[in-house]
């Protein structure tokens, strides 16, 4: 097990939780079974995401799990609407850890390619290297330096279920939906191997090509050109992009394999 240190659960109650966020994230909320969850993401009118994360319900209220940086943020996202549906956002105190493989939790949310979240009011927490997990799993997360950078899709949230194109109208989705449909997503989300640098632009001969979204170790995630086997970043190289899962389309036939 691994600890969710870097990751806090926030509840959303109130009148209507369900409305409210069927209207907000790329998820289908109606389908989430209690005690259960999967991962979706918030995005902008232009279909940028502001937060990805992993969604669960109990009883009538849900819960987000969202990386500590982003709780701000994605709180002031929906604020203007949470009065139309009677509710609030309210962070909690839960302990989360994360595994291989679901376990019994008050919550057990599958986040993609393999990985469970595990959330109680009084868990146990586990040990340390749940961000290096996902970064070799390449399950990336929006970070304060990627806010409003990228569509789910370049995020691989299409291939790894945290995107419904059966659910209806949702705050950025006919962008997702168009992009989907055409099939025009010329940079998205790689495992690289990392030599001595840091997160942040990727550039060859000083022209941005990327970004590197996340680094642990010698492994990271960028989000680049599949074309692209190189380049620079802040402090060292990237090379051998890589895909541990196919980039699969729910609406079209369309597969990296």
């Amino acid at each position: 097990m691994y600890a969710l240190t870097d990751w806090q659960l926030v509840r959303i109650h109130g009148r209507d939780p369900q409305a409210l966020l069927q209207g907000q994230i790329t998820a289908d909320v109606r389908a989430i079974e209690d005690g259960q969850g999967t991962s979706g993401a918030l995005c902008t009118p232009k279909g940028r995401m502001v937060a990805n994360f992993g969604i669960g319900r109990l009883g009538e209220d849900f819960y987000l799990s969202v990386p500590r940086d982003r709780v701000d943020a994605l709180t002031a996202a929906l604020t203007k609407y949470l009065p139309f549906f009677g509710c609030e956002v309210a962070p909690l105190d839960w302990t989360g850890s994360g595994d291989v493989k679901p376990r019994e939790a008050s919550l057990c949310l599958s986040i993609g390619n393999g990985l469970y979240e595990h959330w109680s009011a009084d868990g146990s927490e586990g040990q340390t290297g749940w961000a290096g997990l996902r970064i070799e799993r390449n399950l990336p997360w929006v970070t304060a330096m990627t806010d409003q950078a990228f569509t789910p899709q370049q995020l691989n949230l299409a291939s790894t279920g945290a995107v419904s194109f059966t659910k209806g109208c949702y705050t950025g989705q006919e962008v997702v939906a168009r992009t989907e449909h055409l099939g025009k997503v010329k940079k998205f989300a790689h495992l690289v191997d990392v030599h001595g640098g840091a997160a942040g632009d990727l550039t060859v001969d000083g022209r941005k090509v990327g970004t590197l979204c996340h680094v642990d170790g010698t492994l990271g995630i960028a989000v680049l050109d599949p074309e692209l086997r190189a380049a620079e970043c802040p402090g060292g190289r990237i090379e051998n992009p890589r895909l541990p899962y196919p980039i699969t389309s729910p609406i079209k036939r369309r597969s990296s394999e």
